[in-house]
């Protein structure tokens, strides 16, 4: 008994679904043809125009205008390793792709226009990228990435600030040490001396606190970035005592995730597992 084979069905362009178009141009041309001969009728297969030299031009530049799109898709839909801090980079290298294809004197006016459109595309989708704390804070608390990425100084300047804002609300106050000439301060010392001694007390306090978690932010950011493909939890293994402050917000954002699929798998397991048929 001869076992039917599944018919394959051809990749469509779906608005709803990411790198549709990407994947519809990119599958087997022979796919497509033999899915043409099958499921066309003889009279409208005749009537069908070939697919010419510049359209096969076009299919072969549109693949390769859109690859980036689904690298970049892929590299921040993981759930085993951190994605929110390469999004940054990520948005930064795509708009200067496109601007340096923008750049190519070998395109037709008709393919700079479909670069140009998608270029300006991004620019509007992404304008705000580096004022989001979720991303920009994990971007810097990085060690492969760290400052590298920002497109906006001014905008890396307010994610730094942001980033030491939260530092020193994490650094534990520290109390002055009692100078050793206070025992030596005359018994009856007058009252605005008194207040002028706390106040100044206070201020070292406070400068103590701002230097050690401004030296742990100097130091860790002008350490030589690790390699793309590192594991940044591992630097941070070894180094949760040097940067304490800083390994307490790597904590805290490691585990946002750049897209919200791995935590609707997440979610959506377990319902799969338990249904009302089954009792526990």
């Amino acid at each position: 008994m001869e076992m039917k084979k599944p018919k394959r069905a051809l990749i469509q362009e779906v608005e709803a679904r990411w790198n549709s178009a990407h994947d519809m141009l990119a599958q087997d041309q022979k796919d497509v043809i033999r899915h043409l001969m099958i499921s066309t009728e003889s009279d409208a297969l005749a009537s069908l125009e070939p697919i010419s030299p510049k359209d096969w031009q076009w299919i072969e530049f549109g693949v390769n205008v859109l690859k980036p799109l689904l690298d970049a898709t892929m590299d921040v839909s993981g759930d085993l390793y951190v994605t929110a801090s390469i999004v940054v980079l990520l948005t930064t290298a795509m708009l200067a792709f496109y601007a340096q294809t923008l750049r190519d004197i070998h395109l037709t006016e008709e393919q700079k226009g479909f670069v140009s459109a998608l270029h300006s595309k991004m620019v509007e989708k992404f304008h705000d990228i580096e004022d989001m704390r979720v991303l920009t804070l994990p971007a810097l608390l990085d060690p492969r990435y760290k400052k590298f990425g920002f497109r906006n100084q001014a905008k890396l300047a307010s994610a730094t600030r942001r980033l030491k804002s939260e530092m020193q609300e994490l650094q534990p106050p520290q109390q002055s040490e009692k100078r050793a000439t206070d025992a030596q301060a005359p018994k009856k010392a007058r009252h605005f001396w008194l207040a002028f001694e706390q106040t100044l007390a206070t201020q070292r306090g406070l400068h103590k606190r701002s230097v050690s978690f401004e030296q742990q932010y100097r130091a860790c950011i002008s350490e030589e970035p690790l390699e793309w493909h590192e594991n940044p939890q591992k630097y941070w293994n070894t180094h949760q005592n040097v940067f304490p402050t800083l390994y307490q917000l790597y904590q805290k954002y490691v585990t946002v995730q750049a897209r919200s699929v791995s935590s609707k798998r997440t979610f959506s397991s377990p319902g799969n597992i338990i249904i009302k048929s089954k009792a526990w």
